[in-house]
């Protein structure tokens, strides 16, 4: 979290009006960021990020965020120029507030910006990706959209195999499950997590996830519904959850807990979440059939271009999903599900971490 600030694979594209053998002098002065997601410049509320190249080879940045928490950086150091990269070499002083605690950091910056059609671009951040910052000079506006990259053609069967796997989900009366999710911890995503689905129609529900000493519970008493944080506080009491619309508590909780949070509730509760976790792919195929612990397990692959894929694995008889792999943060969540399990209303309780 400290390194929130520099961290990432972030694309910076300066556009720098550059001659054929840049220095100092032709890159000097202020260059101001924009976000671009999906190749289209994308608006960055809460979020401002500057550099000042000075003529004489230093450099000062400055970089504010109150996207999640709030986040004051101040930049200052040396670059030089060759005829294929500019190096930045300083210090970053950062200020930085998570509504609950406030600390400070001083740390070395190091970047490497490689020079490509008149653009800097950070040489270990992939052109493709989904998400990057382009710099470009004060005044100059956002970048031009980059083209729509082609889409595959998907399988018919793939296709199919969607369709019912959502229907059956949305078909249940109820549900349930545990699982383990598994990542690099990149995007928020937690290294380690646990966590427990519970699900009775026509309103009852529960999600809870323990990830690094915390405890995040959204659920459904059938009139209203609350999202609890523990946020590092095991001994906060369940009286300080907020009444929440359900799919926005979980959608909070994709960001500790994991994607996982929203992608079966989403199955389950389609018209209440509003959407469904397949909607955003567009390139379906299906993979070779795997055994697994006596099941015979369909592999469903999905892709988007330019953003993550996601695997799935799901039982051929069932139609349950048992397992999911996601590009981003490299997560993998594994499921323990029960269609139509018998519940009680005490078992959409929610509990403390402590309890």
């Amino acid at each position: 979290m400290k390194n929130l600030a520099v961290a990432g694979a972030l694309l910076l594209l300066v556009g720098a009006g550059c001659s054929s053998k840049p220095n100092a002098s032709s890159l000097a002065g202020k260059w101001e960021g924009y976000f671009v997601v999906d190749g289209k410049p994308a608006p960055s509320d809460g979020m401002d990020w500057t550099f000042e190249l000075l003529p004489n080879g230093t450099f000062t940045g400055h970089m504010e965020s109150h996207v999640m928490m709030d986040v004051l950086q101040e930049i200052k150091g040396s670059y030089s120029v060759t005829d294929v990269d500019v190096s930045l070499l300083g210090t970053a002083q950062s200020k930085f507030d998570d509504g609950y605690k406030n600390w400070n950091s001083t740390d070395p910056y190091i970047r490497r910006l490689k020079l490509q059609r008149d653009e800097l671009v950070l040489t270990d951040a992939n052109p493709e990706d989904s998400f990057f910052v382009v710099f470009r000079r004060a005044g100059a506006g956002p970048p031009a959209p980059l083209p729509d990259p082609p889409v595959k053609p998907s399988d018919p069967d793939a296709i199919e195999l969607i369709k019912k796997v959502e229907a059956f989900y949305a078909s249940l009366e109820s549900y349930s499950d545990t699982g383990e999710v598994r990542s690099n911890g990149e995007g928020f995503q937690p290294k380690e997590a646990s966590f427990v689905t519970r699900f009775r129609r026509p309103n009852l529900f529960l999600f809870a996830g323990d990830h690094v000493g915390e405890r995040d519970v959204v659920w459904c008493d059938g009139k209203k519904s609350w999202l609890y944080m523990s946020d590092a506080y095991p001994d906060r009491p369940l009286s300080s959850a907020a009444e929440r619309p359900l799919g926005n508590g979980l959608s909070i909780l994709d960001v500790g807990c994991g994607q996982q949070s929203s992608f079966i509730p989403s199955l389950l509760m389609p018209k209440e979440m509003r959407f469904s976790p397949f909607s955003t792919y567009q390139e379906f195929s299906l993979l070779a059939n795997v055994s697994e612990g006596g099941k015979v397990l369909r592999v469903l692959h999905l892709s988007r271009p330019r953003r993550d894929s996601l695997t799935l694995w799901i039982d051929s008889a069932s139609l349950l999903i048992v397992k999911t792999k996601s590009t981003y943060a490299d997560e993998e969540v594994t499921y323990h599900p029960s269609a139509n399990p018998a519940l009680k209303a005490a078992d959409f309780k929610p509990r403390p971490l402590k309890s």
